[in-house]
């Protein structure tokens, strides 16, 4: 069976649906070694703060329940803590909501780094990619790919756009767009033979930053636009 080690800093939603879609699926990490008390996964932990009704139990709460070995640190990316994982020989490591993942451990994986975006790359990389995609009334979705020195540019292993159930808000829109890239690394994980990773070209794409704030507000009539179709996936107008 594949193994793999959940990589999270705080108690966020991104890392929690990983987890569990992963336990669900019968292939759930060896390991799971979050970041906590630290600037880092505070911000994680207020992220779609106004969604709470949608979240799983703590990630600690999972992991006992489980028993899945959970290792706290104040600095994920330590020697000490690099030095731990690679001990454990995983197949893969999975980004949960990390913050940038070191190049030495990267190499040290021999490029076998997953990170499931919220957003169709190369188009969206960066922040908010939900946001900004609903700005451009373009289709939403999410990216599977390998994650490479820089920003949301590695090769991608899977992309789907997003069929999702009638989203009332913003945080509905952005809570099923972190649900489909947990499907997405179950996909993977569970057959990883199946998928063959396409390098992304690197004079293509766009990268932003967060999103207005002011600006939000105005996305909730535009997301009411949206429509699903089988060709297209979730279209806008029309």
């Amino acid at each position: 069976m594949t193994k793999s080690i959940l990589m999270c800093a705080g108690d966020g939603v991104h890392a929690r649906q990983i987890l569990v879609r992963l336990i669900e699926a019968g292939i759930a990490p060896l390991a799971i070694f979050s970041e906590v008390e630290t600037n880092l996964a505070a911000t994680v932990n207020a992220f779609l703060r106004d969604g709470l009704m949608y979240w799983p139990e703590s990630i600690k709460a999972t992991a006992n329940t489980h028993s899945i070995s959970l290792i706290e640190t104040s600095n994920l990316f330590s020697t000490e803590t690099k030095s731990k994982m690679l001990a454990l020989s995983p197949d893969y490591l999975i980004c949960g909501g990390c913050g940038v993942v070191p190049d030495d451990l990267i190499t040290s994986m021999s490029g076998r780094v997953l990170n499931a975006h919220p957003g169709i790359l190369p188009d969206f990389r960066g922040l908010d990619p939900v946001l900004w995609t609903l700005s451009q009334r373009m289709p939403v979705g999410a990216t599977l790919h390998f994650v490479d020195s820089n920003l949301d540019s590695g090769p991608i292993i899977k992309t789907e756009k997003l069929n999702w159930q009638n989203p009332s808000t913003l945080t509905d829109c952005r809570i099923q767009c972190s649900q489909l890239c947990a499907e997405l690394v179950v996909k993977f994980l569970s057959a990883p033979q199946c998928h063959i990773a396409v390098e992304q070209n690197s004079q293509m794409g766009n990268y932003y930053g967060p999103f207005p704030d002011e600006l939000k507000e105005g996305l909730n009539s535009v997301l009411a636009e949206y429509h699903f179709s089988e060709e297209s996936g979730n279209v806008w107008g029309g």
